[in-house]
């Protein structure tokens, strides 16, 4: 670590997290605030001009296409530019977007190609925005607080994201289509004023410098050269076996994972008879349960080492998947649904920590845009195979697959676990 890094981590130290996490988790959860607003909010605007099912559906996937297009490059541009400020830009993009819109709704000029055009835009800042995050956290928080301080993110992005925002969009866009969206734009701009805050007067840079080069001289050369910087992170984690595992436990969790996504729907309706209301509790009770898991994580963790904390959370979220074939109880399946939130933030807080504990400051903007482009093909992936199972053999199956699916991922990963221990985090 610089001078400036080792300052950092003390002063973070006697402070706890310090006040730069704290304004760094202040600008995330707003920033998701904002992204629950316009992800119900744009598909409810879009139903005002088509009842095409498939526009709904394809909007609804626009926003996840950059993090399949643009994930390297951006995982390049984070790791080579002042992290913080980045991220602020990002948020005050969104201003300009969503502001644009909420005038274009104002004036009732809004189509839909410009909801299209919006929601790709979004997700490309959202992209920007949440790998700069990855990468600025363990450059101001001390190692040993990194699962406290990700289980604190990633609760604030479910309560924004998954909570708060959803539920103001319906409230808003009922009393005025445009209103949703101009809370929106306020919710970024608070965001970017938060992290521009110290992001600004301070460099947020990687401590460890990204190695420069003379620049090739042939523009066949400069692409090779281009490409190996793209390639970095990867290149990094294919020979980091606990790196590897991390990833391939991301990538059965959305395969596996996302399986019973695909038909829940008709599960709950066909199978559970479940009500609207019953169905939209099923939902909040995974959200609540993983709330609560999220803030008993860092109380839990001194206790545990991370490798054993990241086995186990998994294993508890594969099993619960087992036992919602067995019943045709919507209440045992609610109780079901709640305990398997509760290892939910648990288990991404703890790999997250993980990640950034093994992997260099100047690499860690490239290794975490993998993640990011895991999930964005293994999601598709398992809600694409609930789909057909559910088809092919019954709805109760899909449940019984996905859990001995999840199972078998954990026990392959558990061996390459091993170099989570502290010595070799410390060591890498």
């Amino acid at each position: 670590m610089t001078a400036t890094g080792d300052r950092t981590a003390r002063d973070a130290t006697r402070q706890g997290l310090g006040s730069r996490f704290w304004r760094v988790l202040a600008a995330q959860s707003l920033s998701s605030v904002g992204t629950g607003l316009h992800l119900v909010a744009l598909p409810l605007l879009a139903t005002t001009y088509t009842h095409d099912p498939r526009v709904i559906a394809a909007l609804a996937t626009v926003a996840g296409i950059p993090a399949l297009v643009l994930a390297l490059p951006v995982g390049n541009l984070v790791d080579r530019t002042h992290r913080g400020r980045l991220m602020a830009y990002s948020d005050l993009a969104c201003v300009l977007i969503v502001g644009a819109l909420t005038l274009a709704v104002l004036a009732d000029v809004a189509e839909l190609w410009l909801l299209f055009t919006v929601a790709a835009l979004l997700g490309v800042a959202e992209l920007i925005f949440s790998t700069g995050l990855y990468a600025l956290i363990p450059t101001i928080v001390p190692r040993e607080h990194l699962l406290r301080a990700n289980s604190h993110l990633a609760v604030g992005r479910e309560v924004g994201a998954g909570g708060i925002g959803p539920a103001l969009a319906g409230l808003l866009f009922t009393a005025a289509p445009a209103l949703p969206f101009a809370i929106n734009a306020a919710s970024f701009a608070a965001s970017a004023a938060a992290i521009g805050s110290f992001a600004l007067r301070r460099d947020t840079r990687p401590n460890a410098p990204v190695p420069h080069t003379e620049r090739p001289a042939t523009g066949k050369a400069r692409f090779a050269a281009y490409t190996a910087d793209l390639t970095a992170g990867a290149r990094f984690a294919a020979r980091h076996r606990a790196i590897r595992t991390t990833l391939l436990l991301s990538a059965g969790a959305g395969l596996f994972g996302w399986m019973p996504e695909g038909i829940l729907v008709l599960f709950a309706r066909d199978e559970l008879g479940a009500s609207d209301v019953q169905f939209g509790l099923l939902m909040a009770v995974t959200a609540a349960g993983s709330v609560l898991g999220g803030l008993l994580a860092p109380l839990i963790a001194p206790r545990t080492s991370l490798a054993k904390l990241i086995v186990t959370t998994y294993l508890i979220y594969g099993a619960l998947l087992l036992p919602v074939a067995l019943t045709d109880s919507i209440w045992l399946v609610m109780a079901m649904f709640f305990a398997q939130g509760l290892p939910l933030i648990a288990s991404s807080a703890a790999v997250q920590s993980a990640q950034q504990s093994l992997v260099p400051a100047h690499l860690l903007g490239r290794t975490a845009v993998l993640r990011r482009l895991i999930n964005a093909l293994t999601m598709p992936a398992g809600l694409t195979a609930g789909g057909f199972l559910g088809t092919w053999l019954s709805l109760d199956a899909v449940w019984l697959i996905a859990g001995a699916g999840f199972l078998t991922i954990v026990a392959l990963s558990g061996p390459g676990l091993r170099n989570l221990a502290p010595d070799a985090a410390m060591q890498h």
